[in-house]
């Protein structure tokens, strides 16, 4: 399977999907590739699909508001 180029930057279009991408999901989060790498599995938020890793944008919601303390 290809890889996608469906790549978004716009975080409004961010925010509703259901899944990103590492450097989506690094864009959201204001953070390096490297830190989203960690949240995402820190969060259990890492979903595969074959050779495609994806991440489930609401667990990664849900964890930073734990951490947050919300």
């Amino acid at each position: 399977m290809k890889k996608t180029k469906s790549a978004s930057s716009d975080i409004s279009v961010l925010e509703r999907r259901i899944t990103v991408s590492d450097r989506e999901l690094a864009v959201m989060l204001g953070v390096g590739l490297t830190t989203a790498r960690k949240i995402a599995e820190d969060a259990g938020a890492v979903c595969r699909i074959g050779t495609r890793k994806i991440n489930n944008v609401e667990l990664v919601k849900r964890y930073m508001n734990a951490l947050a303390g919300e």
